[in-house]
Parts: C-alpha cells; structure tokens; sequence
C-alpha cells in the first residue's frame, strides 16, 4: 500500500516523500485520503522500517497475528486508495509502464483474509 500511496503521489506530482512514512503524510497534506488513512499508513511505514532494517526481532508468527489484528484497518486504506481510480485521480496515459500496470492491477484485487 506504499507503493500505491507513492505512484499516487508520484502521478499527482505532489512533494516527493523521502521515507515511506511521509507518504501517508503527503497524501493527507494534500487531502488526496482521510486522516484516518494517513495515519494507518504512516505507522504502517513505522511497522515495515522495524521488519527491514531489523530494528527488533519479530517472528512470522507475530507479524500474521499483528496482520490480522489490523485487517480491518489496511483494508480500509486500501479502500480509500481504490476509489481514487473512481474518480480518474489515477491517469489512463501512464498505462504502459509495467510497474504502473502490476500497481493498476492490485488495485482491482479485493484484500482476502489469510
């Protein structure tokens, strides 16, 4: 869902994020998504910087338990991000970028319980 708030920044032409943290920042500065997104996403970025660079040991089983915890929460966001294409905030001219494509793509799948 990163990725999808920065390719939205990105085909908005919006103020480049320097971490994945502002990225939800960015998106609420500009009152593309709720604050409520903002902030999921914002510590969803606090959440994957912590897996990345190892900040502190997590086991796959606590990141499935914290995952189905907050469900409901990334499903919201990614809600609120797939009604942006609804309303052409997403641009039909950028199509052919393979990336652009497998974001695009992503948008259209419904989140399903693991």
């Amino acid at each position: 869902m990163l990725d999808i708030g920065n390719f939205i920044i990105t085909n908005l032409n919006l103020e480049s994020p320097t971490t994945y943290f502002e990225v939800g920042q960015i998106l609420l500065k500009n009152q593309i998504i709720s604050k409520r997104a903002g902030d999921i996403l914002s510590n969803l970025a606090k959440f994957r910087n912590v897996i990345v660079h190892g900040y502190a040991e997590i086991s796959e089983k606590q990141i499935y338990e914290l995952f189905k915890e907050k469900f409901n929460e990334l499903r919201y966001v990614f809600n609120e991000l797939k009604q942006l294409k609804k309303i052409n905030w997403i641009h039909e001219s950028t199509s052919w970028d393979p990336d652009i494509l497998r974001i695009r793509r992503s948008l259209h799948l419904s989140l399903q319980p693991i």
